[in-house]
């Protein structure tokens, strides 16, 4: 299962790879979001379903990537609905997905304890990994990833182990200067599921 499919990019090459895939997103988030100076964001409701229309067509557009039979599935996932939770849970296997993609979720502080808590809910117990791609976009005076502190709390708080498996520098050079945003891949899986197999 794929959280935040967004254009369903990550989802949708695993389908390609031969995966029995479920996108999930939510109903779209405001065009214009305003960070605070305490990193938090007041975001409205919204009633678009833009998204999910998007990775309708782009599952359509696809369709020949995909084996036989193995069409990804879009279902809608609030992480703060417990019923939709409950819903892609029941419609995956019976103890839970062995491997949850994330990519480009933890910009919103206030989702990381709903995004933690439906990774938890959603993970086999045993055998389940979930792979999550973060970007770099808040440091503190440190130089530390207030984002990525706070996610990694939130999974902590959901009885899950952390591990950073990978870390690139993009660069971006101009005239005077060299900036690049840190792009790391975290692996999660509750604590005592610590000897499962690599993927």
């Amino acid at each position: 299962v794929e959280l935040g499919s967004g254009t369903g990019a990550v989802g949708l090459f695993a389908a390609g790879l031969g995966a029995n895939t479920i996108l999930t997103d939510c109903r779209s988030l405001p065009d214009k979001v305003t960070y605070t100076t305490d990193f938090t964001v007041d975001i409205p409701a919204s009633d678009s379903d833009c998204l999910l229309r998007l990775l309708h067509q782009n599952v359509e557009a696809n369709r020949e990537c995909f084996p036989v039979n193995l069409k990804p599935r879009i279902m809608e996932l609030d992480w703060a609905n417990s019923a939709h939770t409950a819903q892609v849970a029941s419609a995956g296997p019976t103890n839970g997905f062995d491997l949850i993609l994330a990519s480009d979720v933890t910009h919103f502080s206030e989702m990381h304890c709903p995004l933690a808590s439906t990774i938890s809910k959603l993970l086999a117990m045993k055998t389940g990994k979930c792979l999550l791609s973060h970007e770099e976009r808040i440091v503190n005076i440190q130089g530390q990833d207030m984002q990525l502190q706070k996610f990694e709390k939130a999974a902590r708080a959901e009885g899950l182990d952390v591990q950073c498996v990978s870390v690139a520098q993009q660069t971006c050079e101009n005239a005077e200067t060299i900036q690049g945003n840190k792009r790391s891949i975290i692996s999660l899986q509750h604590k005592q599921s610590k000897g499962a197999p690599q993927l």
